[in-house]
C-alpha cells in the first residue's frame, strides 16, 4: 500500500446503517448562544444533529480496547487512516461517516446550572450558565460507507463493524458534553451491513448511489459476534435504592407548561413529560464534597490530588485537565408527592426580621411512596478509592449526606435500603451488599476494611 492507498485497486464497499437512539440527556453543544449558553448543534433545517467528525472520532477512540498484533494494528491505521510524517506509510482514512440526521420526535429542553466551589460547596460568583440538551428518545440514523482495496483483510474490517455494533448494543458509547454526569449515552438498534463487491455488483452499487434505499439489498448482519479481543476495563459499579426522608428539590425555575397558572418561583426539575428527575451532576457535586471534607477529617495531606484524580478537574489558570473516572447517572423518582406548594419569606440576617416584598413559593418534591435509584461507575479504581467512595455512601444512606437545593431547611435527605457493588477492580471480581444494618455477608466484612485501612495508610504518607 502506498501513500493515499493511490496503488490500492478497489475491491469493494461495505455500508453500515443503523438507528441510534439517546437513552440519557444529550449536549452537543454549537457553541454559546443568543439565548442560551450552549445550545444545540443543529443542521440547516433547524434539528438537532450528531456531527459526523465527532461521532468517527468516538468510534475510533473506542479502538483502543481491541488487543492489537502487527496485523490488526496496520488494518486498524488503513480503516482510520493515519496523519503520520512517514510519506511510504499515510493512508488515507476508508471509513466515511455521515452527519447523523434525527427523526421527528425529539424534545429540547433548557436547563441551568452553576459551577461549584468544591472547598465551600457554594455557587461561584457570575458562574451562573444555562444550556440545551436533547431529551431522552431521539432516534438518529448512522450511515458509514467503508471502503475495500486489494490488500486489505475483508474479515478483520468486518470484525471492526461487529466491535463498534457490539459496544453500541451494549450502550457503551458516549456522545457531547457532561459524560461523567450520564449525558449523551447511546443506545444502537435496526442494524444493516450492506456489501458490495467490484466488479460484480458495481451496477447495484451506482443503483444504491443514486437512492439510498437497501430494501432491495442483503443485510448481511446477523446479530454477528465480533472475534477480536478486547482489553477488560476494570470497572465498579456502585447501585443503591433510596427514597426521600422528608423533601428533595433540584431547582427549576417554575413550571411553566401551564401559563394559565402562576408557577411558584422553585420547582423541582422535572422532564418534558412531567416526571421528577435526580440528576448525575447534583448527586455527583454532593459526593465530591463529602469526600473532600472525609479526606480532610482523617489528616490527608494532599487531598485535592486523590480528588482530582476521581472526580476529574480543569484549571483555567494552566490549562490542565483531567477526565473523571467516576460517572454519575441521571434517574427519574416515580411515585413522590409533587402537589404541596410552600411558601417563605428572606429575613434579614442583620435584624432578624423579614425583608420586604421577598415572599416566594417552592414547590419540592415531598416523601410519599417514592423508590429509585442512584448508580455509579469508576473505572480502574483502586482499594484507597473505594474505601473513600464507601465512606461517602455509607453517609448518603444513613441521612447524613443531602443532595440538591434548600439544605439549609432540611432538604435533600436520602435513605438508603440497599447499595450493591460489583464489577472488577485491580482485576478481582466483586459482589457486596448493604442494607441498614450494614454489609450482608459477614465475610466479607475484611474485604471493606481492607479499603478504608488502604485509604488511612495513603494518608499517613
Amino acid at each position: 500500500m502506498g501513500n493515499n492507498n493511490i496503488t490500492g485497486k478497489l475491491t469493494g464497499k461495505l455500508i453500515l446503517k443503523a438507528t441510534i437512539i439517546n437513552i440519557s440527556p444529550m449536549l452537543i453543544a454549537s457553541g454559546k448562544g443568543d439565548i442560551v449558553d450552549f445550545e444545540v448543534i443543529r443542521d440547516s433545517t433547524g434539528n438537532p444533529m450528531i456531527p459526523g467528525a465527532g461521532f468517527a472520532g468516538m468510534l475510533r477512540d473506542s479502538f483502543s480496547e481491541i488487543e492489537t498484533d502487527d496485523l490488526i494494528k496496520k488494518h486498524i491505521k488503513y480503516f482510520w487512516g493515519s496523519d503520520a510524517n512517514n510519506d511510504n506509510d499515510s493512508p488515507q482514512s476508508h471509513i466515511i461517516v455521515d452527519d447523523l440526521k434525527v427523526d421527528f420526535g425529539y424534545t429540547v429542553m433548557e436547563r441551568d446550572g452553576v459551577a461549584i466551589d468544591h472547598t465551600s460547596n457554594l455557587g461561584k460568583d457570575k458562574s451562573k450558565y444555562d444550556y440545551e440538551l436533547i431529551e431522552p428518545g431521539a432516534k438518529f440514523h448512522l450511515n458509514a460507507e467503508i471502503t475495500l482495496r486489494s490488500g486489505f483483510d475483508r474479515n478483520l474490517f468486518l470484525d471492526f463493524l461487529f466491535f463498534m455494533i457490539q459496544k453500541g448494543k451494549e450502550e457503551r458509547y458516549q456522545q457531547g458534553a457532561f459524560k461523567s454526569s450520564g449525558f449523551g449515552i447511546l443506545k444502537w438498534s435496526d442494524i444493516k451491513i450492506y456489501e458490495f463487491d467490484f466488479p460484480g455488483k458495481g451496477e447495484l452499487w451506482f443503483k444504491y448511489l443514486q437512492s439510498t434505499d437497501g430494501n432491495s439489498l442483503t443485510n448481511i448482519y446477523h446479530n454477528n459476534d465480533c472475534t477480536l479481543k478486547t482489553i477488560e476495563k476494570n470497572i465498579l459499579t456502585i447501585e443503591g435504592d433510596f427514597s426521600i426522608k422528608n423533601s428533595l428539590i433540584i431547582r427549576s425555575d417554575g413550571d411553566q407548561t401551564n401559563s394559565t397558572v402562576k408557577a411558584p418561583d422553585k420547582t423541582h426539575l422535572k422532564d418534558s413529560t412531567g416526571k421528577a428527575l435526580i440528576t448525575g451532576k447534583s448527586v455527583k457535586g454532593a459526593i465530591r464534597h463529602r469526600a473532600l471534607k472525609i479526606l480532610n477529617t482523617i489528616g490527608n495531606s494532599h487531598p485535592d490530588n486523590l480528588i482530582d484524580h476521581l472526580f476529574g478537574y480543569v484549571n483555567e489558570d494552566t490549562k490542565n485537565a483531567e477526565p473523571a473516572r467516576l460517572k454519575s447517572f441521571e434517574e427519574r423518582i416515580e411515585n413522590a408527592e409533587q402537589t404541596q406548594i410552600q411558601p417563605r419569606i428572606k429575613i434579614d440576617r442583620f435584624t432578624g426580621g423579614t425583608i420586604e416584598h421577598a415572599l416566594m413559593q417552592s414547590q419540592p418534591l415531598w416523601h410519599k411512596n417514592e423508590n429509585f435509584s442512584l448508580k455509579f461507575e469508576i473505572t480502574d479504581c483502586n482499594e484507597t478509592e473505594a474505601g473513600l467512595i464507601l465512606l461517602v455512601m455509607k453517609d448518603l444512606m444513613t441521612e447524613d449526606l443531602p443532595v440538591g437545593g434548600e439544605k439549609a431547611i432540611g432538604r435533600g435527605i436520602l435513605k438508603g435500603s440497599k447499595l450493591t457493588v460489583k464489577g472488577k477492580m485491580e482485576n478481582e471480581e466483586l459482589n457486596l451488599v448493604f442494607d441498614e444494618n450494614g454489609i450482608t455477608d459477614k465475610e466479607k466484612v475484611k474485604i471493606v476494611n481492607g479499603w478504608v485501612l488502604k485509604l488511612s495508610k495513603a494518608t499517613a504518607k
